[in-house]
């Protein structure tokens, strides 16, 4: 076999002796590059989580940080109806100081006599300009009833489908009705409700029950009716149980014994 000059051999080495270095070099370079921006970005991390002392410091109450809270406790009377004196309990207030101790409660009173009203006023009015956007057809249901007061009311009620293909009910009424029940007095009270939500005209079809008075003065009224389902569907429950009045009053007269006699009680446990 030809022998390697060592004149080649040598020559080769040197070229990759003279290699090495320039390699390190930018091997060297990228990683101080890499370590430098590691360390600038490990300070501002560093500085990002320092914290200022004016966190701890209470922020001062603005006017729309109140009326935020003060809307906040509205949702809280209105959708879950809590009594008024739940802001004058002592533990309720000394949570709301602990969420935020510059917010001031509003008494009782003022819930009851201000807020609550003004916000009545302003809810009617957004309903009312929906209402007349986009109302253009209508189906109105309407009931009484008895509260256990001996307080009658009548209540009224619409529903139809928005510019966006939604359904919408609305009460539009719900007030005292001591009137006798008579066909006329009902059509006049629907008729005013009718009036003052400008609803003439937009009517496609009134729902109430199968009673007669509310059926005459619909009629008064040129109001389609159709009597309701299920107070239909009840009706004839009710018929149909009718026929099974002696088995029925044999198990109430069960039932009762058992439940008025603790003895009788323990034994039906016992068993």
């Amino acid at each position: 076999m030809p022998l390697t000059s060592s004149k080649s051999v040598t020559s080769h080495q040197t070229l990759l002796i003279d290699s090495v270095p320039s390699n390190a070099n930018t091997f060297s370079q990228i990683v101080t590059g890499q370590s430098q921006m590691q360390a600038e970005n490990n300070a501002k991390c560093h500085k990002r989580k320092q914290l200022s002392i004016a966190i701890y410091i209470p922020k001062k109450m603005t006017v729309d940080m109140k009326k935020d809270i003060d809307q906040s406790l509205l949702n809280l009377f209105t959708k879950d109806y809590p009594p008024f004196k739940l802001v004058e309990d002592k533990s309720f207030k000394h949570f709301v100081k602990m969420l935020n101790p510059n917010y001031t409660l509003p008494n009782r009173h003022s819930i009851s006599k201000q807020y609550i009203p003004a916000l009545y006023e302003k809810r009617l009015r957004e309903v009312k300009e929906l209402v007349a956007q986009e109302a253009e057809h209508v189906c109105l249901t309407t009931d009484c009833w008895t509260s256990r007061n001996n307080e009658s009311f009548m209540a009224i009620t619409i529903h139809f489908v928005d510019s966006n293909f939604s359904l919408q009910s609305i009460l539009i009424s719900c007030s005292l009705f001591n009137e006798n029940h008579t066909s006329s007095n009902l059509s006049k009270q629907i008729q005013k409700t009718i009036d003052e939500w400008h609803l003439e005209g937009k009517i496609e079809l009134a729902v109430s029950d199968n009673a007669s008075n509310i059926k005459n003065a619909l009629g008064l009224l040129k109001l389609k009716h159709l009597g309701c389902f299920a107070h239909t569907l009840n009706l004839v429950v009710q018929s149909a149980l009718t026929l099974e009045n002696d088995l029925i009053d044999k198990v109430k007269t069960i039932v009762t014994y058992f439940r008025r006699s603790t003895v009788a009680n323990k034994l039906r446990l016992m068993k």
